[in-house]
């Protein structure tokens, strides 16, 4: 009781503005470290830092709050460092969409009427001929974060969705092969776009080259990615930062449902429509 008594007395004003900052700024980090580094460890050891630092403070030790934060700011730096790519990626699309909305072309690019059934029937069908003969396909489908710094390292299409043209792009041994195909609307953009990928932390098991990089496009992007494993010709959903394998029975009612999913909401202010 004494102990804490002592404590309490000997924060004044400038002590407790200082501790407010502090746990300020280390929330800040922690938040920045849990959101862009989903890693069980760095998010351990970024906690484990934390808690010293907030419990030297209340202690008044301040050469282990001093080297607890130091420690906290180097590393995080580092993490950062280490996901340049991820974290450019992720502060781009957050300011696009505060700055500005679409552009007037993107905008009917993106609300364009068609027949959506008909789209989910094609991707299913094909999806099904690629997953029988294991060939090996990543297919995106653009949604509201733009993909034009992706769409540059591919090869243009522009071409209206169609079964046998994505079954002769994955067509082992193509120019188009290796890659993703990105979906707008029912128009294939382009195809060959090399995405980054996803290297150790918390993977759902074995996983392959394209499988990394559908994981990395849908915790760095909203639009969603069919997977074809060229090994066992599982078939695959990415989005929103996850990825989950689905029977041939299952794929096309979770694809449409997936699609469906921010249908009700404005395409460029997240306002829902009536």
């Amino acid at each position: 009781m004494n102990v804490l008594t002592s404590i309490f007395d000997s924060f004044n004003t400038i002590t407790l503005v200082d501790f407010i900052v502090g746990v300020l700024l280390i929330i800040a980090l922690n938040t920045l470290i849990i959101y862009l580094i989903r890693r069980k460890t760095v998010i351990i050891i970024t906690i484990g830092l934390s808690i010293l630092f907030i419990i030297s403070k209340v202690f008044c030790l301040d050469i282990t709050a001093a080297v607890s934060f130091g420690v906290l700011l180097v590393f995080t730096l580092f993490i950062l460092f280490l996901n340049m790519a991820e974290a450019r990626s992720l502060f781009a699309n957050k300011t696009k969409r505060v700055k500005k909305r679409i552009s007037n072309k993107k905008v009917q690019d993106l609300g364009q009427i068609y027949d959506r059934d008909t789209l989910y029937n094609v991707i299913t069908e094909t999806v099904f001929f690629l997953s029988d003969h294991k060939y090996g396909a990543l297919i995106t489908f653009l949604r509201r974060d733009s993909l034009n710094d992706y769409i540059k390292s591919g090869t243009k299409v522009d071409a209206p969705v169609n079964a046998r043209l994505l079954e002769s792009i994955f067509y082992p041994g193509t120019q188009l092969h290796d890659g993703a195909v990105i979906v707008r609307g029912n128009i294939i953009d382009s195809a060959s776009v090399i995405y980054n990928q996803v290297y150790g932390g918390e993977l759902p098991g074995k996983v392959g080259t394209r499988h990394r990089a559908a994981i990395w496009i849908a915790r760095n992007t909203d639009a969603l990615t069919v997977v074809v494993s060229e090994e066992t010709g599982n078939i695959s959903i990415a989005y929103d930062g996850n990825i989950e394998v689905y029977t041939r029975d299952s794929f096309r009612k979770a694809f449409s449902n997936l699609m469906n999913e921010s249908e009700i909401y404005d395409k460029y202010d997240g306002t829902k429509q009536e």
